[in-house]
């Protein structure tokens, strides 16, 4: 692991949302504070959770954590407002320099960081994105994600591995300049989409991810389906718009 590239004035946030993640939410975020304490050694870091409406363990699990752990910062919504809202709140209120964006059921291990870093730091990139081996965790729905990169890449003309990857690394003076319009789940295309279309510059690196444990049921995977196409249709809209000049 190379240290050395990790400067005196080099600060992270890592924001994260979670909802009833009691089985993993304990693993995770030791994890990540020992990673960032002892592995990297950032001399600042913090971990920024917003809790989306939990109705299990987790948020006790997080407080019991917390107490011992001045890095962690906890902010709760009353009812579940989806994943978007939650990520949205958490790199809101992130105040280092750099954000790192991950989820916190460990389905992207933080040893990853360290790969992200160095693509960061050696290519000068405003965002590092993730790319994942899709056939290690092979569903209809991964299936779709993929083709809908795929066609994605085709509309905006670029070259992005992974465009759903919810993992990635992106400069807080970045991130805080794009507003996220998604709900649900797409907010992790929507981000990769609105960095292409401030023309910011991505670059990707391949990442290790576990295979996700959730099983969706069939009706759930036919409206996580519906909505990514009907995002997908409301994004080539988007450009559409903005090639036009009816909107910014």
């Amino acid at each position: 692991m190379k240290r050395k590239i990790i400067k005196r004035n080099d600060t992270i946030s890592i924001a994260t949302a979670c909802f009833n993640e009691e089985k993993n939410i304990k693993n995770t975020l030791e994890n990540w504070i020992y990673y960032f304490k002892y592995k990297v050694k950032f001399k600042k870091f913090e971990i920024i959770i917003t809790d989306d409406g939990s109705f299990d363990k987790t948020v006790e699990i997080i407080n019991k954590i917390k107490k011992k752990n001045k890095q962690i910062k906890l902010y709760r919504f009353k009812k579940n407002m989806g994943a978007a809202l939650a990520f949205r709140n958490s790199i809101n209120l992130s105040k280092n320099k750099y954000v790192l964006i991950n989820d916190c059921d460990n389905q992207f291990p933080i040893k990853n960081f360290i790969k992200l870093w160095e693509e960061i730091s050696k290519n000068k990139t405003d965002a590092v994105i993730g790319s994942r081996d899709r056939l290690r965790d092979f569903t209809l729905l991964n299936l779709g994600s993929l083709w809908s990169g795929k066609f994605l890449n085709y509309i905006y003309n670029t070259k992005i591995d992974d465009f759903n990857c919810a993992l990635k690394l992106i400069k807080s003076s970045v991130i805080k300049k794009i507003n996220l319009e998604a709900i649900g789940l797409n907010y992790s295309t929507d981000m990769t989409a609105k960095l292409i279309e401030k023309n910011f510059k991505i670059s990707n690196v391949k990442i290790f991810h576990n295979k996700n444990k959730k099983r969706k049921k069939f009706f759930k995977i036919i409206k996580d389906s519906a909505s990514r196409i009907i995002f997908i249709l409301y994004l080539i809209l988007r450009l559409i718009l903005k090639k036009t000049k009816i909107i910014f």
